[in-house]
């Protein structure tokens, strides 16, 4: 299990922080490129509480700096902790739960009917649990991309935190061969 001292310099927050590869094999934080993070996500149960729950793949980020304009590609839902996508009106995105496999396992790409569907009868929610890895293709007028996750930590009501990719192609999942996680 990846946990936030495994890393060696992590220092929990719900910035995303992307990584690369240390010279000692270890994972080290970086500024660019911005493919790859660690974000810590507590559950949306309001509006006053909406910017603690999402992140963008996108613009590795939490944090709404005027960049993201309030367009998501993930938020944590209600105290339940389900993943949820489309957060604007425009997304035709979706997600799927791939279960406890190792993120260089992700597939490049895969039809989101081959899984079940989620309490809404879509493929917009599925419920977070530890270890599993998830893979979302994000969708709309301003992203095309997919990316790929494993929950490395889940406080139930609380918070869970994610160790993601983005996939440096647009229409499949690309894991970053030669990182080391």
């Amino acid at each position: 299990a990846l946990a936030c001292a495994a890393l060696g310099a992590c220092n929990p927050s719900v910035e995303t922080r992307p990584v690369e590869p240390c010279g000692d094999g270890g994972v080290c934080f970086v500024t660019a490129p911005p493919y790859a993070g660690i974000a810590t996500l507590r559950p949306h149960t309001s509006d006053a509480d909406y910017l603690g729950s999402v992140v963008s793949f996108k613009h590795a980020t939490t944090v709404d700096d005027g960049e993201v304009n309030n367009d998501w590609d993930l938020s944590l839902d209600s105290v339940d902790l389900r993943f949820r996508v489309n957060t604007v009106t425009d997304d035709t995105s979706w997600i799927v739960d791939l279960g406890p496999i190792s993120l260089e396992d992700v597939p490049e790409t895969v039809d989101p009917n081959d899984f079940p569907v989620g309490i809404d009868g879509t493929h917009d929610f599925v419920p977070a649990a530890l270890e599993h890895v998830y893979l979302v293709r994000n969708q709309d007028p301003d992203t095309e991309q997919f990316a790929a996750f494993r929950v490395v930590g889940l406080e139930r009501g609380a918070s869970v935190t994610l160790q993601w990719f983005r996939s440096k192609e647009a229409e499949r999942f690309v894991f970053p061969r030669g990182e080391t996680l």
